[in-house]
C-alpha cells in the first residue's frame, strides 16, 4: 500500500501521452495534486477527461511520460496500480440535487 500521508503530491503527472491509434487523445498532459486536494475536470466533448481519469485510475496504461503517486513511480501498464481504493472519480449528475458554481446562473441550485 502506498502511504499517501507521506508525500506532499499525492499524484504526479508530468508529460503524459496516450493515443488510440491515430488520435491523440491525452498530449503531454502535466498534473500535480497535493494530498487532500479534491479537483475537478472540465473541458468539452472529446478534449480527454475520461481518458485522463481511467490513466490515473489504472484503467488505461498510457504510452509516454511519468506517473507518480505518493511519490512512487508507477509503470505504464494498466492495473499495475493500485489506486482504486485511494482514489474516486464522480461522473456526470452525480449530485443529487445539482449543485451549481453560482446561485445566480439560470436553472442552477445549491447544495444545501
Amino acid at each position: 500500500m502506498i502511504d499517501l500521508q507521506a508525500h506532499t503530491m499525492t499524484i504526479q503527472l508530468t508529460g503524459i501521452a496516450r493515443s488510440f491509434g491515430p488520435v491523440k487523445a491525452l498530449r503531454g498532459v502535466d498534473l500535480a495534486v497535493p494530498r487532500g486536494q479534491v479537483i475537478g475536470l472540465v473541458g468539452h466533448n472529446g478534449a480527454g477527461k475520461s481518458t485522463l481519469m481511467n490513466v490515473i485510475s489504472g484503467v488505461l496504461s498510457f504510452d509516454t511520460g511519468r506517473y507518480r503517486i505518493g511519490g512512487v513511480e508507477q509503470g505504464h501498464r494498466a492495473h499495475q496500480r493500485p489506486v482504486n481504493s485511494e482514489l474516486g472519480s464522480c461522473r456526470r449528475n452525480c449530485c443529487s440535487p445539482p449543485i451549481s458554481p453560482s446561485p445566480k446562473m439560470p436553472g442552477s441550485c445549491t447544495a444545501a
